[in-house]
């Protein structure tokens, strides 16, 4: 009887215990549903300053008001002091480019000033909205430093330039005379037409560009005045390429023959590569040979009519070798393929090559070369077409 009284007792303790268990959790149900209730009324600053008091026990915000203000407006005076030290910084650095500007200015109006009127507005002009560059190169030699370091401006550094730059320039008077070349002399009486044609007046010079954004009086050229190598300067503004010459001295009716099969522009590459050959001293002989000169005019001569004969002959055989063309892969050989075309590729060359090996092979071979394109390939390979 007694165990079956403790059985009873440990059910019903049993019961009780799951009865309390059952109420504490709905409590906490309720106390966690009641915090997340609450956690979602709340931002995080609030969230931030409940833990600071309750778990951190921090005083409320106001008992520390004052320090924040006291923080808060030392916080906008050193932002402001800031500020205002940046403004100072950038009103000094816009003086500065002001001044630096007043004074380039200055400079360069009164080296202009002192410029001969003639070549004044050319020797300074400029090849960009600054003042850094020139378009002549010896200008921008000479000005360039001041101007890039205007604080090395001398009170007499205008006068120093303009001078130098006038005596210069005058120099240029006794080049276009031309008086230093013969009109007794088949080469010079030639390059003298060309070169007062290529440059009748002194704005000619100043044109004759390098590059787009220069011209070629540079310190080259100044030291060939500077040494009265008057032909070398002359040639150095020409690039050294006075091949117009051999077409404006050439027989009329040679040209006239010519220009049936080859356009200006092929005309003028031929007499380009007949000066190149014989006229490329030019660019490392250090005095002027008037004999050499004279007998390189002919020699260049004779070599552009060799030339024109031989593509002249060149034409007749094409004419010959199409009319001969009677199977179907002769015929397709000369589909969209024209004897002009095959002669001004002559002229104008892929490299030059073409040029080079026609001047050195039959016309069975040219034409191969021209129609075959592994044929072709094969023959640069082995160095049988050389650039010239």
């Amino acid at each position: 009887m007694a165990e079956c009284a403790d059985g009873k007792n440990a059910t019903a303790a049993a019961k009780a215990a799951s009865s309390v268990a059952a109420n504490h959790a709905s409590v906490a149900a309720n106390y966690v549903a009641g915090r997340l209730a609450e956690a979602n009324a709340l931002s995080n600053i609030e969230w931030i300053d409940r833990y600071l008091t309750d778990t951190l026990g921090a005083p409320p915000v106001e008992e520390y008001s004052e320090f924040i203000e006291a923080f808060a407006d030392i916080t906008d005076r050193a932002r402001r002091i800031a500020r205002e030290k940046e403004n100072i910084k950038r009103d000094k650095r816009v003086k500065k480019q002001e001044n630096r500007r007043a004074a380039t200015d200055k400079f360069l109006a009164d080296v202009t000033a002192l410029i001969d009127e003639p070549f004044r507005e050319k020797a300074v002009e400029s090849s960009s909205s600054s003042y850094k560059t020139f378009v002549t190169p010896f200008v921008e030699d000479l000005m360039g430093p001041y101007l890039r370091a205007v604080s090395s401006i001398k009170k007499n550094t205008p006068t120093e330039l303009a001078k130098e730059i006038n005596t210069f320039l005058r120099s240029l008077d006794e080049l276009l005379a031309m008086n230093f070349l013969s009109d007794d002399d088949a080469f010079e009486s030639a390059a003298k037409a060309f070169f007062v044609e290529s440059f009748p007046n002194m704005d000619a010079v100043f044109n004759a560009r390098s590059y787009y954004s220069s011209n070629r009086l540079d310190s080259n050229f100044r030291g060939f005045m500077k040494e009265n190598c008057f032909f070398k300067a002359l040639c150095y503004l020409k690039e050294y390429d006075l091949s117009p010459m051999i077409l404006a001295t050439e027989p009329s009716a040679s040209l006239a023959k010519a220009s049936n099969y080859l356009n200006e522009s092929s005309l003028k590459r031929v007499a380009q590569r007949a000066w190149k050959k014989h006229f490329d001293f030019l660019k490392t002989e250090e005095s002027f040979d008037s004999a050499k000169n004279t007998r390189g005019f002919q020699e260049t001569h004779n070599y552009f009519g060799q030339v024109l004969a031989k593509l002249d002959e060149y034409s007749t055989w094409l004419d010959a070798k199409r009319e001969a063309a009677k199977s179907e892969e002769e015929l397709r050989v000369w589909q969209n393929r024209s004897d002009r075309a095959m002669l001004q590729d002559v002229a104008n060359g892929y490299d030059s090559r073409s040029f080079s090996y026609f001047m050195t092979h039959d016309f069975e071979l040219m034409f191969k070369y021209q129609t075959d394109s592994s044929f072709r390939y094969e023959q640069m390979r082995l160095g049988w077409a050389q650039e010239g």
